[in-house]
């Protein structure tokens, strides 16, 4: 069983779902609902293409999250080397607003609360 996030005007809901297939490989998931075997909650850079050949179609749309999460794994320590604190900022910087990351999707306007999120967060 996993968790499903939507976001419904910045409440965030969690939806526990099941199915016939439990995969924890993003790209195994894209290709079964390409298939037509079942939904899928992916990333927009892992399906953009797809939605934009017709392969795939967004659904519930209203309710998507902004948020996403990537993570960088190193090990801890009281501090850290510089070095590894360079390249995390660098990826931070360099991914925090990624075409291939933030894809918009056809049919997916996300201004709207892309600006509510950027005010909130004083942005």
């Amino acid at each position: 069983m996993c968790k499903w996030e939507f976001d419904d005007h910045g409440e965030r809901i969690p939806l526990d779902v099941n199915g016939t297939y439990t995969l924890n490989e993003q790209e195994a998931v894209c290709e079964l609902a390409r298939l037509g075997m079942g939904v899928a909650q992916l990333p927009g850079h892992e399906v953009v293409s797809y939605i934009r050949s017709g392969e795939l179609e967004a659904v519930l749309t209203d309710f998507v999250s902004l948020e996403r999460s990537i993570y960088i794994c190193f090990p801890h320590r009281d501090h850290i080397a510089p070095r590894t604190r360079v390249f995390v900022d660098f990826v931070v910087e360099k991914l925090a607003d990624h075409p291939d990351i933030i894809a918009d999707l056809p049919g997916l306007d996300l201004s709207a609360k892309r600006k509510a999120a950027s005010v909130d967060s004083g942005i």
